[in-house]
């Protein structure tokens, strides 16, 4: 007899989980990784609590954030409700293979191809509402600077001059700069920045998609198994053991390598390419620093909070130093995971 799905029905797991994606959403266009937090949040709610708690609690969600989209930055209702329902379905998506106990991985590729689709989907969204929606930031900029006292702009073109970022280096920032140049240097200091925005664009989808398939698989099974409930869905293998395999690591550093090559021969488009790939490789490799991680951890007898606190602030703060520990047990094999045989000892 299949054992009863205990649920936490206390309101205030729900409540403080809205209140938390809410404010996570709106830093998840910057952060990719905090925009995965909030999508992880609605898998344990859809996970844990049932589909009735993940469409009451949706349905909240996206009009708060519709309302705030209009509220403070102008944007149609349809905009703020639209992307913050892109962080509904990858967690409707874990609740549904885990329950139907799909294999681990072929959750997380599921995951991770089904938010890129959907962020591309969203981004397709933008574009019937707003036009180029990178054009249109850029105008909300401008409008935004244009605001600003004329002192206080010449001092900020006076700091952009400094970094580069604009010319103006044989202005005399000494004076208020007329309207004439103001306005120059203003359409330069946003053209920069729309060309920034571009340039990144594939690096913040590839980034947005890989943390979901990270995330929203792993939070939402971690959440279960804390209920009792692990074996009634897809079983999670332990951290300590994950490893990237030879092949896997073979072809990511290849396709770093090809990355690198055409940025240098071609240049221009193929840069945002190669960095997309490199953060793809990045989280891949940090994901293995953190298996690391826990197993040093666990064998020096630190408890369960402890680990999980250092790791987080890793993941947060320190995800270079987490990819340098993946990158030094590929090479080192601290865990003697798949550790090659040396020649002469396949007997042993």
């Amino acid at each position: 007899m299949t054992q009863a799905i205990r649920r936490p029905k206390w309101p205030l797991f729900v409540l403080l989980g809205l209140c938390l994606a809410c404010f996570l959403f709106w830093w998840a266009p910057v952060f990719p990784l905090v925009g995965a937090l909030a999508a992880s949040l609605f898998g344990v709610i859809a996970l844990c609590l049932g589909p009735w708690w993940l469409l009451a609690g949706g349905l909240c969600f996206m009009a708060c954030c519709g309302f705030g989209s209009w509220l403070f930055y102008g944007l149609p209702l349809a905009v703020g409700a639209g992307f913050s329902f892109l962080s509904l379905l990858p967690g409707a998506l874990c609740a549904l293979l885990a329950r139907r106990r799909v294999p681990f991985f072929t959750l997380v590729q599921a995951l991770g191809f089904s938010s890129l689709a959907l962020l591309l989907a969203g981004y397709g969204l933008l574009y019937l509402l707003l036009g180029d929606p990178i054009a249109y930031l850029g105008q909300e900029i401008s409008r935004s600077i244009e605001a600003l006292p004329a002192e206080l702009q010449t001092l900020m073109f006076y700091a952009s001059s400094n970094l580069g970022l604009t010319s103006g280096q044989d202005l005399d920032y000494t004076k208020v700069l007329d309207a004439a140049q103001l306005d120059r240097l203003r359409e330069e200091l946003v053209g920069y920045m729309e060309l920034s925005y571009r340039l990144s664009l594939p690096t913040l989808f590839v980034s947005w998609a890989a943390n979901c398939a990270v995330f929203v698989s792993y939070l939402p099974l971690r959440a279960l198994a804390s209920l009792g409930q692990a074996q009634t869905a897809t079983e999670m293998p332990e951290l300590t053991k994950l490893r990237i395999s030879r092949k896997a690591n073979l072809g990511m550093l290849g396709a770093v390598a090809v990355g690198w090559l055409l940025t240098l021969l071609v240049g221009g488009s193929m840069y945002a390419v190669s960095q997309a790939i490199w953060e793809l490789v990045l989280i891949a490799y940090a994901v293995q620093g953190a298996a690391v991680t826990e197993w040093f951890l666990k064998r020096r007898g630190m408890g369960r909070v402890g680990r999980l606190l250092l790791i987080a602030l890793g993941v947060l703060f320190l995800r270079y130093v987490l990819f340098f520990i993946g990158l030094l047990e590929q090479l080192l094999y601290f865990r003697g995971i798949d550790k090659p045989t040396p020649p002469g000892n396949e007997g042993n």
